[in-house]
């Protein structure tokens, strides 16, 4: 109020602070790969350095990034921070593996950087042989404190069960018909001059050692042989005679 000869004069004034956005980027920091900065703000607009125009924006390179926030008041605040942008290290291991039961396979890594190996089993090793079923997990890790991840599975498979049995005895004219338990499997006979024929039955009424190779859908192979005698029942017949 103001007052003059007497006279007093009085005004009054209403003065509304309006509210300003929260902008925290954060600290300016080290990141692999990507990283995101978010500003949200309600009923705000957003003008990144990069000119975009929404809440977030993600950053895959290095650089200083600034944000001005303005809300439904008018008010406006701007943040700034500086990211290095490291590159994760590319790691692959390759399809996953079928092995025959008493095979082992190499696990050898592709890398595109000099890392750091750490596998499940917690070896430092560069490459893994295994011999087991399992799922092989390895995690690679740069100087920078990047890392990669990834995993194969190993399945080893059981080799089929191939029995052809103990010495065969074949009397005069009689006939041999060997077989394995699994007509499904590739079969491959052989007698002692060589390669006898396919097919998962094979007959002879001769004298001989007999093998088959079997390779069963899993691609896993066995092998077993038997002997077969075969006598001439007549020979047979005049020693038994004669040694009387």
């Amino acid at each position: 109020s103001v007052s003059q000869n007497g006279c007093v004069i009085a005004d009054t004034i209403s003065i509304l602070i309006n509210p300003t956005p929260t902008v925290l980027l954060g600290a300016n920091g080290n990141y692999c790969d990507e990283h995101w900065l978010v500003a949200t703000n309600a009923n705000s607009s957003y003008l990144w350095s990069t000119n975009d125009t929404a809440d977030s924006i993600l950053v895959i390179n290095s650089g200083s990034y600034n944000v001005t926030v303005t809300n439904a008041f008018g008010c406006s605040l701007s943040d700034t921070i500086a990211l290095v942008i490291f590159e994760s290290p590319f790691l692959s291991l390759g399809n996953d593996t079928a092995l025959c039961q008493g095979e082992s396979f190499t696990i050898t890594p592709e890398v595109n950087q000099v890392v750091n190996f750490t596998w499940g089993n917690s070896s430092t090793d560069s490459i893994r042989t295994v011999s087991a079923t399992g799922n092989y997990v390895l995690t690679v890790t740069n100087s920078n404190g990047c890392a990669g991840l990834d995993s194969v599975n190993v399945t080893v498979n059981a080799l089929p069960n191939v029995e052809l049995g103990s010495t065969i005895i074949l009397l005069n004219g009689d006939t041999a018909t060997l077989q394995t338990s699994d007509s499904t499997w590739q079969h491959q006979w052989f007698d002692e001059n060589g390669f006898a024929g396919n097919g998962p039955i094979f007959s002879t009424a001769d004298s001989g050692t007999y093998s088959v190779i079997v390779i069963d859908s899993n691609g896993c192979s066995a092998t077993d042989s038997v002997f077969v005698n075969a006598l001439n029942q007549s020979l047979v017949a005049r020693f038994i005679c004669g040694s009387q």
